[in-house]
């Protein structure tokens, strides 16, 4: 099998059971069986190499999944799980199969690993030293509520890292959203061992005791603050919230360098999935491309699940626009007055203002890449 280490391939509630889902950068083709097993290949035919599906999302025919996939070059065809099922003018012994591509779950997450290096990896710990169970946050447990039409990143993937980790993420960069409503003094961390196969970080950060009250806030401050407020005042007073409810985030890499981040928040209610991909192959370093998609608890009364969709996106891309913002000011004004572009030697030589501990381990990881 091809090596696609820190692929990210979808999850459960993306490819359905019985359906074909081509990735956001055209690379694979994912297909869930009827009981759920899962396997991944090239979306490259084995004779030419010419794509056999040219858009991404869902591969739906007649408003049913595909039951085969041609390639419109030689005219071959393979089933959605990659076998050969028909061969013009091909001698009998070259006829093969999709080339399939390693593929697990973890969590409801269909990662591009070995089951087996999955079962020996750091997620098996995930969030254990916070007393978290990982499977806690499976997304058996969830809905899936939107994914948002890829965003352009047009600055390299380690900035995008540094900074979801950086203490200036909640304090300095996020005025208006972060600041209002999370406690940037003591953050905690869960930093793995950087050595293994699969690794990851997790930052947690608690919310603030006493949130000011809305009218007491510029309109423009209202996104986190409005989600928080609502949920203090219409959840019933015996709720059981997934994790703390005194969590207001948990910002996690998985695989370190991949672009997956898991961002966890209010008390374990909401998930949001942020994948960074190449969507340039020319362009290794900035043609890169953002993937979001979000996913509410299920303990959530039906009655709110739609007023707090509404103020998780709202909430979710303000402090994203505020990243986004910044990063770019970052990279420009980098490459503006060094004259070089940024590298894998980026992260250890500049923007030292976060977290030590959390810089070192991005080093390390990124020396295996």
């Amino acid at each position: 099998m091809e090596g696609s280490l820190g692929a990210y391939f979808g999850n459960i509630h993306t490819v359905p059971f019985e359906n074909t889902l081509l990735t956001p950068d055209s690379r694979y083709l994912v297909h869930r069986s009827i009981n759920g097993g899962i396997c991944a290949n090239l979306n490259y035919c084995t004779h030419g190499g010419y794509p056999l599906a040219s858009e991404a999302g869902l591969l739906i025919k007649n408003g049913k999944p595909v039951k085969s996939l041609v390639c419109d070059m030689h005219h071959w065809v393979f089933a959605p799980d990659g076998k050969n099922l028909a061969s013009l003018n091909c001698h009998s012994g070259h006829c093969k199969d999709l080339q399939r591509v390693s593929v697990a779950e973890w969590n409801g997450l269909f990662l591009g690993f070995n089951p087996n290096d999955l079962s020996k990896s750091s997620l098996c710990e995930f969030a254990s030293s916070f007393n978290i169970d990982y499977q806690t946050f499976d997304l058996t447990n969830y809905l899936h509520i939107h994914t948002l039409p890829d965003d352009e990143v047009k600055y390299p993937l380690i900035l995008f890292l540094i900074n979801f980790r950086d203490l200036l993420h909640v304090g300095v960069i996020h005025p208006k959203t972060f600041a209002e409503v999370a406690d940037c003094s003591k953050p905690e961390w869960e930093i793995s061992d950087p050595n293994k196969e699969i690794a990851h970080c997790i930052q947690l950060v608690r919310r603030k005791n006493n949130l000011k009250p809305l009218n007491q806030c510029d309109e423009n401050k209202h996104g986190w603050l409005s989600l928080l407020h609502f949920l203090d005042e219409n959840l019933p007073a015996d709720f059981e919230y997934p994790i703390d409810k005194d969590i207001f985030a948990l910002w996690a890499d998985v695989c370190g360098v991949n672009g997956l981040m898991l961002e966890i928040y209010c008390g374990g209610l909401f998930q949001v999935i942020s994948h960074v991909y190449n969507k340039d192959p020319l362009n290794k370093l900035t043609g890169n491309a953002n993937q979001v998609e979000f996913f509410i608890h299920k303990s959530i009364p039906d009655s709110m699940r739609e007023r707090l969709s509404y103020l998780l996106q709202t909430a979710y891309w303000q402090s994203a626009n505020e990243d986004s913002g910044f990063c770019e000011r970052f990279y420009e004004n980098h490459t503006r007055f060094s004259g070089q572009s940024i590298d894998k030697k980026f992260a250890s030589t500049t923007h030292e203002t976060g977290e030590e501990p959390y810089h070192n381990w991005v080093r390390k990881f990124m020396r295996r890449v």
